[in-house]
């Protein structure tokens, strides 16, 4: 009888060199073929604004005022409306005036419920791709209320010979205040208008050297009053006249 013990390792051994044998010695890769088509048309966008301008007002409006805007979308995909709207200057809060959404671009501004004062005005378009543009703000100044009285503004310094330091003055008066008072002088045969100086609070004068600012001989001085609505008011011709010594 065979030995076990011994021969044992031996059977163990040729089982395993039988089964390393046994097992396929190549590999088989499977191939994988893919492929993949897909077409994509990119349609240029619309990122051109319109162009918007406000026809400029006159300085003071009264009643329904028509307001008219120019609007242009050349290179976009056209203008689609327009909006109008308005603010007291100084305010933060646009209100809007109207909305119009074909040519010619207007609106109709009913003022006169609207307090006397400065107003700003401004108009935004949209095209057909929703992009936006916005016009400069113009000003105007709403006027409904009649004054109690008109305004003035009279030139009363200097009216003879000066030289030197010269008071420059005015009396002036507006149903809505004054915020100042700018005088202007030249030469009695030019027309070129020098500033000479500015008053912005009462009284309406102010003092200047007039021998560094102006050539002496005949010159004539007038002055220009801003009221409270910003709204500017010219002094009377015939302008006074002073003489300039050296």
């Amino acid at each position: 009888m065979p030995d076990l013990r011994r021969t044992a390792p031996v059977l163990l051994l040729v089982s395993l060199v039988a089964l390393v044998l046994a097992v396929p010695t190549g590999f088989s890769s499977a191939a994988f073929t893919a492929r993949s088509t897909s077409t994509a048309t990119v349609t240029s966008g619309d990122w051109v604004a319109p162009v918007v301008r406000v026809a400029d007002l006159s300085e003071g409006v009264a009643g329904t005022v028509p307001v008219q805007v120019t609007a242009t979308d050349e290179h976009g995909s056209g203008v689609a409306s327009v909006v109008v709207e308005y603010r007291a200057q100084g305010a933060s809060t646009w209100t809007r005036m109207c909305v119009d959404d074909s040519a010619p671009w207007s609106c109709s501004w009913a003022t006169a419920s609207l307090t006397d004062g400065r107003y700003d005005v401004r108009a935004h378009a949209t095209d057909r791709a929703g992009q936006p543009g916005y016009s400069p703000v113009v000003t105007t100044v709403v006027v409904n209320k009649a004054p109690s009285a008109p305004a003035s503004v009279v030139v009363t310094s200097p009216n003879s010979s000066v030289k030197g330091s010269t008071t420059f003055a005015a009396s002036v008066s507006s149903p809505v205040g004054v915020t100042s008072v700018t005088f202007f002088a030249k030469r009695g045969n030019s027309n070129v208008w020098i500033p000479v100086c500015t008053a912005t609070a009462e009284p309406w004068s102010c003092v200047v050297s007039v021998n560094s600012i102006l050539s002496n001989g005949s010159n004539v001085v007038r002055a220009v009053m801003v009221d409270g609505n910003g709204v500017s008011k010219d002094s009377l011709e015939p302008h006074v006249e002073f003489q300039v010594g050296g």
